[in-house]
């Protein structure tokens, strides 16, 4: 699969407000090419898109988006969703859980590359 068609594709469905169907297309892409190729997907998406994907975690079905983001693309995606200022802080909770807590993570790693991001230490505060 052409990932670069596979980005934009996830983009428009992204900017349409199709979140489930870009989810869905990315997680076609580990089914039919694995998890390798995913993350090189996952590396050239801007941190707004991943975010996009990430902040809908739900949390009685697994993502593998969720399951392979890095700590930096994670970082990003954090300091971005804290700039929204949700009261409830509802989807940056679940950001983090669904991230810090997967299997065979590192929440040490998580977190250090969430605090070096500028406004970092603020999204971890929000949390």
């Amino acid at each position: 699969m052409n990932h670069l068609a596979l980005i934009e594709k996830a983009q428009l469905l992204i900017a349409a407000g199709d979140i489930v169907g870009a989810e869905g297309a990315l997680v076609e892409l580990a089914d039919t090419e694995g998890d390798a190729a995913l993350m090189v997907v996952l590396d050239l998406l801007p941190p707004k898109d991943i975010l996009a994907v990430i902040r809908e975690y739900d949390n009685s079905k697994e993502s593998v988006v969720n399951l392979l983001v890095t700590p930096e693309q994670f970082a990003r995606a954090v300091v971005i969703e804290q700039q929204y200022k949700h009261l409830t802080r509802t989807h940056l909770r679940a950001m983090v859980n669904s991230s810090l807590f997967r299997k065979n993570a590192n929440p040490l790693e998580f977190l250090n590359a969430v605090g070096y991001f500028e406004g970092g230490l603020e999204a971890l505060a929000d949390y």
